[in-house]
């Protein structure tokens, strides 16, 4: 993709159209050639945010999953609401991206109990919502999450799932938690460690997409790409995960070759 060239002036009325709209603007989170294009300009990203009397912070905007989070807390979705919304999705033809977006919590709910939105119109009777790229990272990263548990116990490591009143460590081994994740830079994305951290002794991101390391986050936050365990497998046994992990890529590069 050819690179966006950019007036200072341009600059100067997309950061202040971007404050309007009241998204963040950290360094993170706003269009790489935009930020390069400031720091061309400005030197540094702070020094633009300040010259134009703009700041960084994330606030009033929560981040997607805490919003989640509270209206969990405070939302039954009973079989009969499950059946309204999905109907009225049907009738507006949402796809299921847009059926999580419109109904905050609902996609949350239909994965922990039916395995995602396509299962549970099959359980109702109901047709098959149109599916979006969106459901291959939802599939994929559940997937993930499954033979990750699967190598967990080849290798013997007693775990409990989602041991916790609000948030859902994926395994729990007596004060550390560990976590899957499709992608290594996953993590620049969510809020798992600052929700994480503070409520157990160590937490372990297992990832299968990105460079095959293992690092140290934080003092407390561990990122261990999935082959490191693998390789503790005897060598007759690793075959059966790397085929799993590779059929769970495969069909990723197809998506994204769409």
């Amino acid at each position: 993709m050819a690179n966006i060239k950019r007036t200072k002036e341009d600059c100067i009325r997309e950061l202040k159209e971007l404050a309007a709209q009241g998204h963040p603007l950290t360094s993170t989170t706003v269009d790489m050639s935009l930020r390069r294009s400031c720091q061309s300009y400005f030197g540094k990203w702070s020094v633009a945010l300040k010259e134009l009397g703009l700041k960084s912070t994330r606030k009033p905007y929560e981040h997607t999953e805490t919003r989640r989070l509270k209206l969990l807390e405070r939302t039954v979705w009973t079989d009969e609401i499950i059946i309204e919304k999905l109907t009225e999705a049907l009738e507006n033809r949402y796809t299921s991206m847009e059926i999580r977006n419109k109904y905050v919590g609902l996609g949350d709910s239909l994965d922990r109990r039916f395995g995602g939105i396509h299962n549970a119109c099959k359980h109702f009777g109901l047709p098959s919502i149109e599916r979006d790229g969106a459901d291959i990272y939802k599939h994929s990263g559940w997937k993930f999450e499954d033979i990750l548990g699967e190598l967990f116990n080849e290798l013997d490591i007693k775990y409990e799932k989602y041991k916790h009143d609000k948030y859902r460590p994926d395994f729990v081994v007596g004060k550390r938690w560990f976590d899957a994740k499709l992608s290594e830079w996953t993590i620049n994305t969510c809020n798992t460690i600052e929700n994480y951290e503070p409520l157990c002794s160590s937490l372990t991101i297992v990832y299968l997409r990105g460079r095959e390391h293992d690092r140290m986050l934080t003092n407390k936050t561990r990122m261990v790409h999935v082959n490191k365990y693998v390789k503790q497998l005897p060598r007759d046994k690793r075959g059966y995960f790397y085929a799993k992990f590779n059929d769970i890529l495969t069909k990723l590069n197809e998506a994204e070759a769409v």
